[in-house]
């Protein structure tokens, strides 16, 4: 990526400029990075990953305790009873210096390849370098990623380190890569705090901390670096909780467990209390406060809860009370456009067609026959008739009559489906529609 910021720009020009990883450090790199293995065979001979040498041993059970030493190239080795006869290791290793007023970390690719009775190939490749301003804003230089974008490893080695856009993978390889001891820091670190430990935190991390906010470096120079590491890797809390934090210093309270302290606090600000009194902060008995805090909010959990409860059940009153407003209305409906009809019947002395009288019997017609009669809510229709043909007491079709032509929209028996009397219904009702007209007429 093309440099395109001041601070970009000049972290370019000194990075072209950076000497190459010293021999010295590679050797490093190479004698505490990766796995020096001596492979034994069930015979006893072991073979040093390092330099190809083999030798018998008789030491089984302390070589495999305690590792043992080549004899040749004086490699101290891990044993292993293996037959694999090649092994490879990648790992990461940083550098950590400083240039015109930038902290550097330099991290570095080294891979290892070791094939049984030959000596060791190393390999060590720069992949990226964090570069942190006085003020705490960092600047990735770094090589190309490879397609295979979910490993740590996999990068183009033939690519041009050059300003990258932040990636949390920059983060990952810095906080799992082992630092080179000898290290160059700048004087604003430690005047900050920084005494050379990284108490398991990334260097980035801790580096940026300490030179861009004042709370980090309070507790770095106090010593108190369990806190320190709290509010490092939880900045909400740290932001929520920091005055509250330092008034309860100042009285020199006792923090057991902080992380529970600041849950507490938490609970005192739900319930509305002074975050800067020391007489709600800094409790005589902590357990008991915070065990008090935590009844109040979930009683008036409890509380919003049931409110919560009695307004969806009014709701709930309320929606039922306009369901049934709304069905007395279509029935009052229904029985406007419809009861001119009641009574109606068509027959040929065989099959009898009657008029639906009520919503009821729309429902019981759409249930029985597993049509959507009922369903898609055709008594609300008012250009429509609809008619059910039976046998006796079992129904055969439904029928549905256009009111404006009077002629018959659609018949089907169960399921949607015809029967032997479908022509011979629509037929019948056809022939039959002055009985409807003269209804309309007489209305």
């Amino acid at each position: 990526m093309k440099p395109k910021t001041k601070i970009q720009k000049e972290v370019a020009r000194l990075s072209a400029n950076l000497r190459p990883i010293s021999a010295t450090q590679i050797d490093w790199a190479y004698r505490h990075c990766v796995e020096h293995i001596g492979y034994r065979t069930k015979k006893g001979n072991i073979t040093c990953s390092d330099c190809g040498h083999e030798w018998h041993s008789d030491s089984g059970l302390c070589d495999t305790l305690e590792g043992c030493t080549c004899p040749k190239c004086h490699a101290e080795l891990k044993v292993q009873d293996t037959r694999r006869r090649i092994y490879k290791e990648t790992q990461n290793f940083s550098v950590i210096t400083t240039c015109k007023g930038y902290q550097v970390i330099r991290v570095a690719q080294v891979r290892c390849e070791s094939r049984k009775g030959e000596p060791m190939r190393f390999y060590c490749h720069e992949v990226v370098q964090r570069w942190i301003s006085p003020d705490g804003k960092v600047t990735d230089m770094a090589l190309l990623r490879g397609f295979l974008f979910c490993y740590c490893d996999v990068w183009a080695l033939g690519s041009d380190m050059e300003v990258r856009p932040h990636n949390s993978l920059y983060d990952d390889v810095v906080a799992r890569s082992c630092a080179y001891p000898k290290m160059r820091i700048l004087p604003q670190l430690r005047r900050n705090g920084f005494k050379g430990d990284f108490h398991g935190i990334s260097p980035v991390r801790l580096f940026k901390a300490l030179l861009s906010d004042p709370r980090i470096e309070t507790l770095m120079k106090g010593g108190e670096i369990e806190v320190m590491k709290h509010f490092l890797f939880n900045t909400r809390t740290a932001d929520e909780c920091w005055a509250s934090y330092l008034i309860a210093k100042r009285h020199k309270y006792q923090i057991d467990n902080l992380s529970m302290w600041c849950d507490y606090l938490r609970m005192l600000k739900k319930l509305g209390q002074d975050l800067r009194n020391p007489k709600n902060i800094c409790p005589e008995d902590f357990m008991a406060a915070h065990d008090n805090a935590t009844r109040k909010i979930e009683a008036i959990h409890e509380k919003e809860r049931a409110a919560e409860q009695r307004r969806w059940e009014i709701e709930r009153r309320e929606r039922e009370q306009q369901r049934q407003l709304q069905r007395k209305k279509d029935a009052e409906d229904f029985i406007a456009n419809k009861s001119k009809f009641f009574g109606l019947v068509i027959t040929d002395e065989e099959i009898i067609v009657k008029v639906l009288e009520s919503i009821d019997e729309y429902y019981n017609e759409g249930k029985t026959q597993g049509i959507c009669v009922f369903g898609s809510g055709y008594y609300k229709k008012a250009d429509t008739l609809i008619l059910s043909a039976r046998i006796g007491d079992e129904i055969i079709e439904t029928v549905e009559v256009d009111l404006r032509t009077l002629e018959v929209v659609q018949c089907h028996g169960k399921h949607n489906q015809d029967t032997e009397y479908h022509e011979r219904i629509i037929d019948l009702v056809n022939k039959n529609a002055n009985l409807i007209r003269e209804r309309m007429k007489a209305a």
